[in-house]
């Protein structure tokens, strides 16, 4: 899970209407995630057949994977600062267990540690997840692969490279994902770039580490 955060409760601001949504909003579905896995689980006690009670028990796995996917994306419930590197460690982690690892796929992170707002890697991590998703739905492919996460502390700002091992040499169409990519950089001050070869896409995206004009984190 994201590491933890005990400082003010960022709630309290009448201008966190939208955050305190969806903040309620991923409750929610972590707790539909915990029902589902428990009706299955039930289910499949009471099923006599052994392949249908294995099935049903690997469903149940696979959905707690996810939930610990959205647990790890969940809004911070405080401001605080923290390490962007281990806020990813998690989401990484989860990802990698609930939908790489049975794909053949080795989801890396290395890099240098780099210190903002809790809300701001927080949305990193939101543009990092669904960079993931796209390199193992376009790039990489049921055969195996790697994308690895590399940052790097350049002082005022950190640079986090989305790096995948395969072979898309033009640009896809442009899709929802990628818009909310650029969308959400934008709305942290930051930038997002695209480079696709034969050996792979990169994705640099450059982040402040904090917001100069005050708008967000």
């Amino acid at each position: 899970m994201p590491p933890q955060v005990h400082e003010a409760d960022h709630r309290s601001s009448p201008s966190a209407l939208p955050l305190l949504l969806v903040e309620e909003f991923s409750h929610r579905v972590v707790n539909e995630y915990a029902q589902a896995v428990a009706s299955l689980r039930i289910t499949a006690r009471r099923t006599c057949s052994e392949e249908a009670r294995s099935a049903m028990e690997e469903a149940a796995v696979r959905l707690c994977g996810y939930a610990e996917v959205h647990r790890a994306l969940q809004v911070p419930r405080a401001i605080q600062t923290v390490d962007l590197t281990s806020y990813l460690e998690s989401l990484c982690k989860a990802v990698s267990a609930s939908t790489l690892q049975d794909r053949g796929i080795i989801l890396s992170l290395a890099g240098d540690s780099a210190i903002m707002s809790a809300e701001r890697a927080w949305r990193v991590a939101l543009m990092v997840s669904e960079l993931i998703t796209n390199a193992a739905r376009h790039g990489v492919n049921d055969g195996g692969g790697a994308i690895l996460i590399r940052l790097a502390d350049l002082g005022d700002v950190v640079s986090c490279h989305v790096i995948d091992n395969g072979g898309v040499t033009t640009r896809p169409v442009a899709s929802r994902g990628l818009s909310v990519v650029r969308r959400l950089a934008e709305e942290i001050g930051g930038d997002a770039r695209w480079t696709f070869g034969e050996q792979g896409t990169r994705v640099e995206l450059t982040i402040p580490l904090t917001q100069k004009d005050g708008s967000c984190a």
